[in-house]
């Protein structure tokens, strides 16, 4: 990478700071407008919303009218050390989840049965393997070609059948969406973009979100408030230490979620966010006008925005962005 081009890269990287936190206060009000009973579509806004904010720096640094500097081709060199560590972490969990399988027991004929009837029931054709292990404290699915669902030793003792099957269901879920494969392209994604404090948020965001999905999958097999009672369960097991309080609130909101009607967002919600998108964008046109960068960025991103807002579907389409562009600008 020569010395201009990394000075440019640079120079985009610290520029997406604000490009990607509009991006994700653009992204919140969009999912703001969906109701919560609808956790596929706010994952997919969610998700959205990430790839756009880690591309920043990308399509910041080929804008020809953004100055570069020395100095940020050290900026940039330090976000290379910052994604290498962040691809170092996703590798050593992986290795992780490698030695956790390998030290996981079968959980016997019987109940290897039970999980498969789960699984024809979700109708998913391929073996999903019963795993138990005494070093997890929770359940969760592993692996992409040959998944499994791994079960605490303790989880066969104290969850009665309804409680186990919906469960076991939920993990299941997990496998229907090969959400085990896209929390690593996730973790990939969210690698590129260590030094945004907005794609953090927005990663945790994706997680909550995907929860909630396979919660509504089980919800049409199981009764939610079987659900909610082993999850309640389960937590109140395992609920030690400082983060107890926080780990707490975040059950509560999902188990709020399953027991209570849904509130559906008023008028007020959706339209309140399209009129302060608008003013965030005309704002930062007016406070940078005249100079070539924030000419050539705000018609983009205000595009950009204004798509994800208005016309989900065709967001990024490239002549919704041309049309928009040239309005906004």
């Amino acid at each position: 990478m020569t010395g201009s081009t990394a000075a440019a890269l640079g120079a985009g990287l610290l520029h997406s700071w604000w490009a990607a936190t509009l991006v994700v206060a653009i992204g919140a009000g969009c999912r703001s407008a969906v109701p919560s009973s609808l956790p596929r579509a706010r994952l997919r806004i969610a998700v959205a919303t990430l790839l756009i904010a880690v591309a920043a720096p990308l399509w910041l640094a080929l804008l020809p009218a953004l100055p570069g500097a020395p100095w940020m081709t050290a900026f940039c060199g330090a976000w290379g050390i910052g994604v290498g560590l962040s691809l170092l972490r996703i590798w050593n969990s992986h290795r992780a989840v490698v030695a956790l399988r390998r030290g996981a027991r079968p959980a016997g004929a019987a109940w290897q049965a039970r999980l498969d009837a789960c699984a024809r029931s979700l109708g998913l054709t391929s073996r999903v393997a019963l795993l138990i292990s005494s070093d997890r404290d929770i359940p969760c699915t592993l692996g992409m070609r040959r998944p499994a669902v791994l079960l605490p030793a303790d989880h066969l003792a104290y969850l009665d059948e309804q409680a186990w099957r919906a469960v076991v269901m939920h993990e299941l879920a997990h496998v229907v969406r090969r959400d085990y494969a896209w929390h690593v392209l996730q973790a990939i994604a969210a690698a590129f973009g260590c030094h945004q404090p907005a794609v953090a948020w927005l990663t945790r965001v994706i997680e909550r979100e995907r929860e909630a999905a396979c919660d509504d999958v089980v919800a049409r097999y199981v009764a939610a408030d079987v659900l909610a009672t082993a999850l309640v369960t389960i937590e109140r097991r395992r609920l030690r230490g400082p983060s107890a309080e926080a780990r707490a609130t975040g059950l509560r909101a999902r188990v709020e979620r399953l027991v209570e009607t849904p509130a559906v967002p008023g008028w007020f919600s959706p339209v309140a966010w399209v009129v302060l998108v608008c003013i965030a964008v005309a704002v930062t046109a007016h406070a940078a006008r005249g100079t070539p960068v924030a000419a050539t960025i705000v018609p983009w991103l205000g595009a950009a925005g204004l798509g994800l807002v208005i016309g989900l579907r065709h967001a990024l389409e490239p002549d919704h962005l041309v049309a928009v562009a040239t309005l906004v600008s």
